[in-house]
């Protein structure tokens, strides 16, 4: 999926989420953002668990937009979950509870 080799050109796309929960969980993790292949296998397998229905969606989002915006789906994914928890967590718990 998206957590294969990376090339240059496609890491320059990669725009990070700003989201502090989702920045310090990277930090925890020792995920730097000139890693985006580490960071979506890491929320795609960790965090959100990915099932085989939403696989296929990546894969087509992956061939019709790019690596760097399925990750900043799946980053997207795991703010919008964390967001219905911050009341009762202010960190993004692995794996996070997708609805």
């Amino acid at each position: 999926m998206v957590e294969h080799d990376w090339t240059q050109a496609e890491k320059k796309v990669y725009t990070p989420r700003t989201y502090a929960p989702l920045q310090r969980l990277y930090e925890s993790e020792n995920l730097p953002a000139s890693d985006p292949a580490a960071r979506a296998n890491f929320l795609a397998n960790n965090v959100l668990q990915i099932g085989y229905a939403d696989q296929l969606g990546i894969l087509v989002m992956l061939n019709e937009k790019g690596k760097a915006a399925v990750l900043n789906h799946l980053e997207d994914e795991v703010i919008k979950a964390h967001q219905e928890t911050v009341p009762k967590s202010p960190e993004i718990p692995v794996p996070c509870m997708r609805k």
